[in-house]
């Protein structure tokens, strides 16, 4: 709680600031990512600003919509390793949900509490350090993916 009042009165945690330590080795990916973690900022200082709702629920349909594009994109990459092809779609599911839920919730004119902002932002930190890497990797591993993070010829 003490980590979400800060971050709501203006000390954004590094952990939420994109450094090369959340990089999984392929361009794209890691551009995609940097742009969500810049999102996820947006969506802070939406809330922070406390202007009403609707500058929340613009940045929530970024999100959601972003999200949407960059789970494609990472689908292609998935579906050469049938072994991690589901397991990650219902991880991203997950995610996709709770947006979804917390943007229905603002349209009934409720707040965004603290602990889905958590949620949010510590989802979006641990899958990239996380799932993410160690897939990426067993992609690399598999000979799917380069050194360089493109698809192998």
């Amino acid at each position: 709680m003490a980590l979400m009042d800060s971050l709501l009165q203006g000390d954004f945690p590094e952990k939420y600031n994109w450094s090369d330590e959340y990089e999984v080795g392929v361009p794209l990916i890691d551009a995609q990512h940097k742009k969500l973690f810049l999102i996820f900022k947006n969506l802070i200082n939406a809330r922070r600003e406390k202007t009403g709702n609707q500058a929340v629920l613009q940045a929530l349909e970024l999100m959601a919509d972003y999200m949407d594009y960059h789970f494609k994109a990472e689908d292609v990459f998935w579906k050469l390793a049938p072994e991690v092809y589901a397991v990650h779609r219902k991880a991203h599911y997950s995610f996709v949900r709770k947006v979804y839920e917390t943007t229905g919730k603002i349209e009934k004119r409720e707040d965004v509490s603290e602990e889905v902002l958590q949620f949010l932002g510590g989802w979006l930190v641990e899958h990239v350090l996380g799932m993410d890497r160690d897939h990426f990797q067993l992609l690399r591993d598999k000979g799917v993916v380069d050194p360089d993070g493109f698809l192998a010829p």
